[in-house]
């Protein structure tokens, strides 16, 4: 799929597609339950209320103690816990909520991330550019607080924030901070069968591609919204680089919260 023009024209007054939010318990077996409290702090504090989303669901896979989860929606009462099996991973848990969410769009978020003021308004309003485009995905990086986590911050296959406010074309995307139509999504699912850890999301854009689905650029005056991984794992970091020397692809570049990428 190809357009004339690589540059594409948000409409302000333009209504918003119907989105969900999905995030999953299966990340805190490598991260602390305070960090799935600062996660949903900070999506309450999204300049886009949350009541307008569809439902948000916590694909609940067993790692976080129930009466947490019983306080937390208590607390969110916007919050479902989305009960799955217990050895489920990360990619079938985002599948899963990608397969019981409702909304037109499916926003993905990790239990680990906390996410800017403007993240959700920016991710969801980009779609509203044009039925062509199909996935959109935002700028993460991780904290640099303490020896450790710097030097995972300047080395980690997240890096740090661009600051650009223009809509850039890409050909990645990360699973903690990207939004799929939820349809394209279901006929292109993520494949979870895979000898490699927390490398899909690389497979699949590459398929995608090689689909003959490409990637579109535009511009935008606001700042890239992004999230912050609250740890790093460095097994992670060398499955990703690993799915990347299998698919012989150039080196990971940042990825932008309002790129809006037609693979």
């Amino acid at each position: 799929m190809s357009l004339a023009s690589n540059e594409l024209h948000c409409d302000p007054n333009a209504a918003l597609p119907s989105f969900s939010i999905i995030l999953e318990t299966e990340n805190l077996a490598a991260a602390s339950l305070e960090g799935l409290c600062h996660s949903l702090r900070s999506l309450v504090q999204q300049d886009l209320p949350l009541d307008h989303a569809n439902e948000v669901l916590l694909i609940d896979s067993g790692d976080a103690p129930q009466d947490l989860l019983r306080q937390l929606c208590q607390r969110y009462p916007w919050l479902k816990v989305y009960p799955a099996p217990a050895d489920i991973g990360y990619y079938q848990a985002k599948m899963l909520g990608a397969q019981v969410a409702t909304g037109e769009i499916v926003v993905y978020c990790d239990s680990d991330c906390w996410y800017e003021p403007t993240w959700l308004r920016i991710m969801v309003a980009t779609f509203t550019q044009g039925e062509h485009i199909q996935v959109v995905a935002g700028e993460t990086t991780t904290r640099g607080a303490g020896f450790y986590h710097t030097a995972m911050a300047l080395t980690y296959i997240f890096p740090q924030y661009s600051g650009d406010t223009a809509v850039q074309p890409t050909s990645h995307y990360f699973l903690n901070n990207v939004a799929f139509r939820r349809a394209f999504l279901l006929t292109y699912p993520i494949p979870v069968a895979l000898p490699l850890y927390r490398g899909n999301c690389v497979i699949h854009a590459h398929n995608l591609q090689q689909n003959g689905y490409l990637n579109l650029a535009a511009t935008q005056g606001s700042r890239q919204p992004c999230a912050t991984q609250q740890c790093a794992s460095l097994l992670l970091a060398f499955s990703v680089d690993w799915a990347r020397l299998l698919l012989a692809a150039s080196p990971l570049s940042h990825i932008h919260a309002s790129t809006p990428t037609v693979f």
